[in-house]
């Protein structure tokens, strides 16, 4: 059985172990670990918790193993549209993959994210089985550069009161 929970600072480790595995492409032998070090990629992972993070992680109840983590980041990274979009990172443990269990973080994570925020933008190789994922859940490819597609969500309007 699948616990889904919030993330939390205390889960700081295991969102960089997911970030790595975030960057590896398929059917692509994986980066140095170094990969995490540069700016472009740490900004996903450094200091989570800020006041606009929103994230969820997926943990076996039975052996407390954690197995996958989904969060929302607005850091100005590869999928990019504005200042007020967050940007969606997703990983799994190789072993969870395949499982549904990228369906349960990304349905908690939509709540999450509902009157939270306008949109949600996301990054993925074309190749990466994860993108009919995201089709699934209404992303919608709106730009490509090189080897990656952009994809986006929109989101129910924030209410102004």
């Amino acid at each position: 059985m699948i616990e889904v929970r919030a993330l939390e600072t205390s889960d700081q480790a295991f969102i960089w172990e997911m970030l790595y595995h975030a960057v590896c492409m398929p059917n692509c032998p994986p980066p140095s670990r170094c990969v995490l070090e540069q700016p472009d990629i740490a900004r996903y992972a450094a200091h989570w918790g800020d006041l606009d993070d929103c994230g969820v992680i997926a943990i076996d109840r039975e052996t407390g193993q954690k197995l996958g983590a989904a969060w929302l980041r607005v850091v100005g990274g590869y999928g990019f549209m504005d200042d007020t979009i967050p940007e969606l990172t997703i990983a799994m443990i190789p072993e969870a993959r395949g499982q549904g269990i990228g369906t349960q973080l990304m349905s908690a994570l939509m709540q999450c994210a509902e009157g939270r925020y306008e949109a949600i933008t996301l990054t993925v190789s074309p190749q990466n089985p994860a993108k009919r994922l995201y089709e699934r859940f209404g992303f919608q490819v709106s730009g490509g550069c090189g080897c990656t597609v952009t994809m986006i969500k929109h989101l129910m309007p924030i209410a102004v009161l």
